[in-house]
C-alpha cells in the first residue's frame, strides 16, 4: 500500500453537515436593483460614449461617482445633461459613492 492510502484509513469520518441555500446566490438576489440601476444608466452612457453598457459601468461609473461627489452643483448636472442622465441617476449615483 502506498503512503497516501494508508493515511486515508486512519482519518476520521466527517460528520453530517447541515444543508443550506448558497450564499452567492442569495447575495445575488440581494443586489439584484443595485445592479439593475449601474446597468440601465450604463445603457444610457453607452449610447452616447459608444462603448457597451457592461464597460459603462466598469470604467465610467466610477469616475462619475468622484465627480458627483464634488459640492458644485454645476459641474454634475452639466456632465449629466450632456449623458442624458436624469435626477434620478444622479441621486443613485451620488447614494452608491
Amino acid at each position: 500500500m502506498t503512503a497516501a492510502i494508508a493515511m486515508s484509513k486512519k482519518r476520521s469520518r466527517v460528520e453530517w453537515v447541515p444543508f443550506k441555500f448558497p450564499e452567492k446566490i442569495s447575495m445575488m438576489a440581494r443586489s439584484r436593483e443595485t445592479r439593475r440601476r449601474k446597468f440601465e444608466i450604463g445603457l444610457k452612457l453607452s449610447e452616447k460614449c459608444h462603448i457597451s453598457a457592461n464597460a459603462a459601468v466598469k470604467e465610467y461609473l466610477t469616475f462619475l461617482q468622484i465627480i458627483f461627489s464634488n459640492d458644485d452643483r454645476r459641474i454634475p448636472a452639466k456632465i449629466a445633461g450632456n449623458l442624458g442622465l436624469d435626477a434620478d441617476d444622479l441621486t443613485f449615483i451620488k447614494k452608491t459613492s
